[in-house]
Order: structure tokens, then sequence, then C-alpha cells
């Protein structure tokens, strides 16, 4: 059971964030019955609709769960809109190129007792009663604006970050561009439960992240992007002038410099 403290924080959060949201976002009924909201989920699609394509300089981190969900979910949207996308709909599946004819003749060459060609002809003809000369393949990825795969790319890569454990080896799953569509890197970003139970010693945190670095899972450049140069794009982000004033504000400064050099 709950706390109860916790228990009506929560319910105070769903309050806030439906009042707050909904009105701005709200779930149609047209999204929930498209084809790729039931194969991925509403999060998949309202993500980068209601967040990502509203509000670009928004970031949206996501803790204690890691990456490897998230470059499950990359991944399954980009091949979801390859094969579901208006222009591969048009092209391999609208139902008006039905051969029926063609169809007939196969009923008629290789008939069952449940495929003849009058039930062929009786199957096409309301077929075709059924769908207007004018109907358009429906479009799954028009609330998020996607018209190519970079779309999909640069939506998940530049606003959302995703936490991961000192000794969560999926973390490099994000970091590994073999095997992401377009060459994507996905934000993971070191997120240490450092006073929970689960860390043993708080003074080897750090170091058993490293031990990644060590066996060959994370590069150099990749262990630089998980413990700090994710974190500065994740708040600096929003907020340039976040770490200034700190001991990092050089440091972090020269990350957002090379971003910059890296998109001209």
């Amino acid at each position: 059971m709950l706390d109860p403290i916790v228990l009506a924080a929560l319910v105070a959060l769903v309050k806030v964030l439906a009042d707050t949201y909904l009105p701005q976002f709200p779930i149609s009924e047209e999204l929930v019955y498209t084809l790729i909201a039931a194969l991925l989920g509403l999060f998949g699609l309202n993500a980068t609709k209601a967040g990502a394509r509203r509000f670009p300089q928004l970031r949206f981190a996501f803790l204690e769960g890691g990456v490897g969900w998230a470059a499950t979910l990359y991944n399954s949207i980009f091949e979801h809109w390859e094969k579901r996308n208006v222009r591969a709909l048009a092209h391999y599946l609208d139902p008006r190129k039905l051969d029926g004819d063609l169809l007939i003749e196969m009923a008629r060459r290789y008939p069952t007792p449940h495929i003849t060609p009058q039930r062929m002809r009786a199957e096409c003809d309301a077929f075709r009663a059924r769908l207007p000369a004018t109907a358009q393949a429906p479009d799954d990825f028009a609330h998020c604006k996607i018209e190519c795969g970079e779309d999909i790319r640069d939506l998940f890569t530049k606003t959302f970050f995703f936490g991961c454990e000192a000794d969560d080896r999926m973390c490099a799953v994000g970091f590994d561009s073999r095997i992401h569509h377009e060459g994507a890197r996905l934000k993971s970003v070191f997120s240490s439960d450092i006073g929970h139970w689960d860390v043993q010693n708080a003074l080897g945190v750090l170091n058993e992240a490293y031990a990644m670095v060590e066996d060959g899972v994370l590069s150099e450049d990749d262990f630089n992007d998980f413990t700090f140069s994710n974190a500065v794009r994740l708040h600096a982000g929003m907020n340039p002038d976040f770490f200034k004033g700190t001991v990092v504000e050089a440091e972090a400064a020269k990350v957002l410099a090379d971003d910059r050099k890296a998109e001209s």
C-alpha cells in the first residue's frame, strides 16, 4: 500500500497534469484508433506530437528506466513509419489497385468450397462500393509532422534524455549508432541512485561507470557524453546560462559551442 503522503502527492500531480496539458493536447478518437497508436502505444506518438513538435526547445528526461526501452521504441517507430507512411501505403496497399478480375480468374482456375468466382465477384463489388473514389491513405504520422526518417531521428535524439545507472550496461545501446536507424545516438545520461540501498559504496559509483570503458563497452567519448555532455545538453539546452557561475561553466559552454558548430 502506498504511503498516504505519497498517494496524495500522486493525486495532486495527476490533477495538475490533467488541468495543464489535456486541454492543450487532447487525445483524439482519431489518434486512439490508428494502427500505429495501437502497435506502439499512445506514448510514442503523443510524446513527439505534444512535446517535441510543439515545444522544440523543451527537453524531457526519463529517469529510473534506462535507455533500452527507448532504443526499442525509436527503432519501432522508424520501422513502422517505413511501412505505414503515406507514400508506402499508396504504393503497396492502396485497395483501389486490387485486380478484381485477376482474383475472379484465379478463383475459377483454383476453386475451393469457400473460394469461388461468384464469391470473389461479390466480394470485389462490395469492396468497391464501400471505398470512395477520392479516399486518401490515412496518415498515422500526421500529428508528428514526420516526412522522412531524419525527422524521427531529430525529434527523438534532440529532445529526449534517458537516465541510466552507473552499472547499467544497457546504456551503451543508446550510443551504438550502428543499430539505430539513421545512425542515431540516443542520449543516455548518468543518473545514479547514489543514496539508495543498491549503491553499496558511494565512492565507487563513477569508477563503476568507467569500468564500461575499461571493458570496451563504451568509448571515452561515449563516457564523456554519458557523465557530462548529455547533462549539459539536457539542462542548458533550455537555459544556456544553467551552468553559469559553476566550476564547469567553461566546459559546459564548450559543449554547447561544439554542438552549434556541428549543426551549422
